[in-house]
């Protein structure tokens, strides 16, 4: 994989605690992610954690973001404890920091929504949908990309919650 070849050399010329370095690991563990190898993802953003731990501290944004990522391979693992660990971590720390307001935390509610339909938790994850879309409507307008994700996502679970009379 390309990925790995890059966060190798990034590293030998940068170290591991290097932005570009710690930027590489969270590309390659989205690839993975969405390569569907997932057990491989999971080491990888765990090192970017601990990268972006090392040079942010664990109360910045950066950190957040890259705990709801491996969430979701967690997640996509099979994994949900850990899953709904990270999440619950990392939304907490960008709704203090930057309000639950934020794009950001819309991000991370839409992945627990994700998460919570995964675990047939219907009513939490159209709860989660629902405070992202309020939060991405707020930013970007009805009819942008990122609130029509969200929408389709809750359109999704609709269905199945056997409720496709709402979707």
């Amino acid at each position: 994989m390309i990925f790995e070849r890059v966060v190798e050399k990034y590293e030998e010329h940068y170290g591991a605690y290097h932005p570009s370095h710690i930027n590489a690991l969270i590309n390659l563990g989205a690839c993975m992610k969405d390569l569907k190898l997932h057990a491989e993802a999971i080491p990888v953003f765990e090192r970017a954690l601990e990268g972006r731990k090392q040079t942010e501290g664990d109360q910045s944004l950066n950190f957040a973001m890259c705990k709801a990522m491996a969430a979701g391979a967690y997640r996509d693992s099979g994994d949900y404890d850990t899953a709904d660990l990270y999440l619950k971590d990392a939304y907490l720390k960008v709704a203090l920091e930057y309000g639950e307001d934020s794009v950001s935390a819309s991000v991370i509610l839409n992945s627990q929504g994700m998460l919570y339909k995964k675990q047939s938790k219907f009513e939490r994850a159209r709860d989660n949908y629902e405070k992202s879309l309020v939060i991405r409507e707020k930013f970007f307008g009805a009819d942008h990309p990122e609130t029509m994700s969200t929408r389709h996502n809750l359109g999704e679970l609709y269905i199945s919650w056997a409720k496709p009379d709402k979707a």
